[in-house]
């Protein structure tokens, strides 16, 4: 199941057309365990900028769930796995930035985490609740479950269509372990052409 995630998550980044380039993928197999990656070259303007739109966080989001989404696509809601834990700590992570730190919600242009608590800085988010009310709090966390609900099914649209693009390259993945942008690129092109 852990090839359908890398896939998954190669193909919403590629959909959605993701700021980020995407460089290759890799699925490492040793004995009693196999794990993945998807390698992404961060967008030069945006590092050379500083700056961070809405929309860039939020495609990142529903790239991270590109794997909960293929997974739950492929094998049913009832057999998804723990293997995307880390997407859905950073997508927790993304979408708190943009309700709490950014104003990236419709809790208005708003930022409840000071600059000097930042997150980035590894400070502990739940420290910063108690600099507001449990009422706050409780939307805040309404908030972030949102945008997480509305990324899965994004990401889920983006991918229900295209299973057995999918199959195709996860048995290309497994026997090839890694496989180049260009690659993927050139199926999904070719793929979205017959459709």
């Amino acid at each position: 199941q852990i090839a359908y995630q890398i896939i998954g998550k190669t193909l919403v980044a590629l959909l959605i057309q993701s700021q980020d380039r995407l460089e290759k993928i890799s699925l490492f197999k040793s004995i009693g365990d196999i794990s993945g990656m998807t390698y992404f070259t961060p967008d030069d303007e945006i590092i050379d900028s500083g700056l961070i739109s809405r929309n860039y966080l939020y495609n990142k989001i529903v790239i991270l769930l590109g794997s909960r989404a293929a997974e739950t696509i492929i094998f049913g809601t009832n057999e998804i796995t723990q293997g995307s834990q880390k997407d859905l700590e950073n997508v927790y992570f993304w979408a708190n930035q943009m309700v709490t730190k950014f104003g990236f919600s419709d809790l208005g242009p708003i930022a409840y985490d000071s600059e000097k608590d930042s997150i980035f800085l590894g400070k502990d988010i739940m420290k910063n609740r108690n600099e507001y009310s449990q009422k706050t709090s409780k939307e805040i966390d309404k908030q972030i479950i949102a945008i997480a609900n509305k990324a899965i099914h994004d990401a889920i649209t983006l991918l229900s269509d295209k299973v057995s693009l999918m199959d195709n390259l996860v048995d290309e993945l497994i026997v090839n372990e890694t496989l180049e942008s260009e690659y993927i690129i050139n199926c999904l092109k070719s793929y979205l052409s017959m459709k």
